[in-house]
This record gives structure tokens, C-alpha cells and sequence, in this order.
């Protein structure tokens, strides 16, 4: 089940990178909350890994917003 759900957040990002979209500011931070909550139940290099390509994913997706 967690696994799903990590895959789930990694589906979102990978469709907004992929698409080239921008996102809203307040639809960031609801995936970094999402992320957050998500590597938490991670081991610490998976977390770190995880939230690391996160964050450049979504910086990149909202650098014109």
C-alpha cells in the first residue's frame, strides 16, 4: 500500500513534467505536503532521493507562474 501511494505522487510529478505544464503555486505546495507525508515513511535515502527529485520537478514546473 505505500508503495502505491509513492508511486501515485511519482505518476503526478512525472505527468507534469512530461506535459510541460505549469501548475499553480497552491496546487506545489499541495504535492510537496503530499511528498512530505509520503517520504516520511521512507527510509532516509529513499527520502532524501524522493524529495530531491521532487522539488526539482516542481521548481521547474513553476518557473513561469
Amino acid at each position: 500500500m505505500q508503495r502505491s501511494r509513492n508511486s501515485q505522487v511519482s505518476r503526478q510529478i512525472r505527468a507534469v513534467a512530461f506535459n510541460r505544464e505549469r501548475i499553480k503555486k497552491g496546487e506545489a505546495t499541495k504535492y510537496r505536503i503530499q511528498i512530505a507525508e509520503r517520504a516520511n515513511q521512507l527510509p532516509a535515502d529513499r527520502q532524501a532521493a524522493l524529495i530531491k527529485t521532487a522539488e526539482k520537478t516542481l521548481k521547474e514546473s513553476t518557473l513561469l507562474y
